[in-house]
């Protein structure tokens, strides 16, 4: 009988050691996707010219209904027409829309 106890207590802390485990990763994960989310601003699915502009250097790129995306204020993500991906500085980029 003690050692159907012990099994038994064994399992029940293994279930619950499990149980917290669980909980607390899918709390971190939530925490973790609230905050990129928080972060991360995106521009609907239209036509963008994007312009990269630095001293004497300016470089332009279409986006023909795909998305532009910017995260954490700093970096602008988006495919180009000819589907090549492409991440810019925002502080020196501007995003105009166009038909």
């Amino acid at each position: 009988m003690k050692i159907v106890d012990t099994i038994i207590g064994g399992v029940l802390v293994a279930f619950f050691f499990i149980l917290i485990t669980l909980l607390v990763n899918k709390a971190n994960l939530q925490s973790e996707n609230g905050l990129f989310n928080q972060y991360k601003k995106s521009y609907s699915v239209k036509s963008y010219l994007v312009t990269f502009v630095s001293g004497n250097t300016i470089k332009s790129w279409n986006v023909d209904h795909g998305d532009v995306n910017l995260i954490a204020n700093n970096w602008y993500y988006f495919t180009d027409v000819n589907s090549k991906y492409i991440r810019v500085p925002a502080e020196k980029t501007i995003v105009e829309e166009i038909n």
